[in-house]
């Protein structure tokens, strides 16, 4: 069995590298997930650019990426709402909205979950839900189903998880072609 992975590390400004690490062990209330695919955000250009986001400083190595997506491959002690195979997305709202901004949490979750509150709170945040987009999902979907909104337009470029390093220079460059950026975790 794999006991490592490739993974992309913030060392510093202008410092990323693609290092092995450990596979982590579930805890108590914790999945692990293969990762997919993972979205370049701006916040993560501003962590590459930078070493910061306001008073959060990458002060040691910090893995880089929060807009991924995935696969439940393991199940800590006490998740009974997940299963291995099951595909999720992840985003870590609060962490990365600005100061006095809004995180709006939609669909149907866990009865109970857990939120950061310190940094919620620290930073002023609201948190809005919804259940639904009330009429407009029905909308959306159909307009990406009809190809009306041809989202797969948005990502501009891809590029294999080995080729993390590369992903982060373009997209510091800051050019009008380039919309999102994806990195493919799965070889193959």
């Amino acid at each position: 069995m794999v006991k490592d992975n490739l993974a992309c590390i913030l060392h510093k400004e202008y410092d990323i590298r693609m290092e092995q690490k450990p596979i982590p062990v579930p805890k108590e209330g914790e999945v692990l997930l293969e990762m997919g695919c993972v979205g370049i955000c701006g916040s993560d250009v501003h962590y590459y650019e930078h070493g910061r986001i306001a008073d959060y400083i990458v002060t040691k190595p910090m893995t880089i990426g929060h807009e991924a997506s995935g696969t439940v491959v393991k199940l800590g002690p006490g998740v009974k709402h997940l299963k291995p195979g099951l595909a999720t997305c992840l985003t870590l709202g609060i962490n990365v909205t600005r100061p006095g901004g809004k995180v709006m949490m939609v669909g149907m979750g866990p009865e109970s979950i857990s939120i950061p509150m310190v940094n919620a709170c620290s930073k002023e945040i609201d948190i809005l839900s919804c259940f639904r987009y009330a009429n407009d999902y029905p909308t959306a979907l159909e307009m990406v189903a009809s190809g009306k909104c041809p989202v797969t337009k948005l990502i501009t470029h891809n590029f294999k998880l080995e080729e993390a390093v590369d992903a982060f220079k373009t997209a510091s460059k800051k050019s009008d072609d380039t919309i999102k950026i994806m990195i493919h975790c799965r070889s193959g």
